[in-house]
């Protein structure tokens, strides 16, 4: 049975607002429960397999304090990956007109599984110059912003396998179903156009 976690992304801005996405992950065992990793680990691998991206669509005006996991589906431990690094959001040409910082991009994760429970969403968060932004609709879907959430997504879809010692630990990105208490593959991901609007991201907590 894999070690399935969900791994939290967690931010803040310099008001002081808190920013968190959430995405399952599933970390195959090669030799059974003896070759389980530690949640630390597993948390520094996530970050090694997807780090570099999630940083990318980050407005430098963020700050990633780390990254979470906590275990779930029999897993009872956590750990983290201490980050401390602005965002990397390319921002060559950008507007110095902003952007609410309520507005994100719905990136849609998709599984296998036809009914509701089996598709996610991660909301990301804004990158805060208008240059990113269509009109009063919709993002740019030509802008470094859109480029890098897409990069993001296509990794999560190619999963990683990262090495300790001799054995390979395969990973893989997953939908989290708390009502049927089951982790599905990702299969699809798909970046929303329209802008959504998130009224708990207009204040510090």
């Amino acid at each position: 049975m894999p070690q399935n976690v969900l791994a939290a992304f967690k931010s803040h801005d310099a008001g002081g607002v808190s920013y968190v996405n959430t995405l399952a992950v599933g970390q195959d065992v090669p030799l059974g429960p003896d070759t389980a990793l530690d949640y630390g680990t597993i948390a520094d691998d996530i970050w090694t397999w997807l780090g570099t991206e999630y940083k990318a669509l980050m407005n430098p005006n963020y700050t990633v304090d780390e990254l979470h996991v906590l275990g779930i589906l029999g897993g009872d431990g956590e750990g983290t990956h201490s980050v401390g690094a602005v965002g990397t959001l390319d921002l060559s040409g950008a507007s110095s007109l902003f952007l609410p910082k309520e507005l994100a991009l719905v990136l849609t994760l998709k599984t296998a599984h036809a009914g509701r429970t089996g598709r996610g969403r991660m909301f990301i968060p804004s990158p805060l110059s208008a240059s990113f932004g269509n009109g009063a609709t919709n993002w740019l879907q030509s802008g470094a912003y859109w480029t890098a959430i897409g990069a993001f997504a296509t990794k999560i879809l190619a999963g990683a396998d990262i090495t300790h010692g001799a054995l390979v630990h395969h990973y893989t990105g997953k939908v989290w179903s708390r009502t049927e208490a089951t982790a599905r593959a990702i299969t699809a991901t798909t970046r929303r156009a329209p802008y959504h609007f998130l009224r708990s991201r207009s204040t510090a907590p």
